[in-house]
């Protein structure tokens, strides 16, 4: 779980706030993770297994 919170942050840049503002600031990490979900679903079903 602590590898999929550090992804997050690193690749979606979950950890970033864009302003002081509480509801566009969750709109803008609720998106963030719709994007990390689906780019997680697309990797197990799309992309090859790493060998």
């Amino acid at each position: 779980m602590e590898n999929y919170i550090k992804e997050s942050k690193n690749g979606f840049g979950s950890d970033q706030v864009s302003g002081e503002d509480f509801y566009a600031n969750f709109a803008d990490l609720w998106l963030k993770m719709i994007a990390y979900n689906i780019h997680i679903l697309f990797c197990k079903e799309v992309c090859p297994p790493a060998y």
